[in-house]
């Protein structure tokens, strides 16, 4: 995943340029559009193509998740020590998830599970519906 991070708020600052500028002169859509897929086709190529941009994305996803998960924790005023002894692993395995390194949902499931919760499921669609599935 080379450079995926580095080239993501790079490529935000291009197409606002871009954009400006194909509106600026008054271009059609199509020509906008051909823009942006262009500067995406050259960050995906510098990232190492479309296959590492999926895994970035997962990764930042995995690390995002972990990160909330955290917060939640602290919120409700518990350590990491609690929550593994409340799920019966390591503090090191909690330290673990927390940083987004989960082995499928039902971790996700046993965490919510253990700080006192439940974890729902999900699945938004392009026409804007929204299924809870869980």
């Amino acid at each position: 995943m080379r450079g995926t991070r580095e080239a993501i708020p790079l490529a935000e600052h291009r197409t606002r340029s871009i954009s400006r500028n194909v509106r600026r002169k008054g271009d059609d859509e199509c020509e906008w559009l051909h823009a942006l897929q262009d500067i995406r086709a050259e960050h995906v190529d510098r990232a190492g193509g479309e296959e590492a941009v999926r895994v970035g994305k997962e990764e930042l996803l995995a690390e995002v998740t972990g990160r909330r998960l955290a917060e939640l924790r602290r919120a409700r005023g518990l350590t990491q020590q609690e929550v593994a002894d409340r799920m019966g692993v390591t503090k090191g395995r909690v330290s673990q998830i927390e940083r987004g390194h989960v082995s499928g949902q039902d971790v996700l499931a046993r965490y919510a599970v253990d700080m006192g919760g439940c974890l729902h499921q999900t699945i938004y669609f392009d026409d804007g519906d929204i299924a809870p599935i869980a």
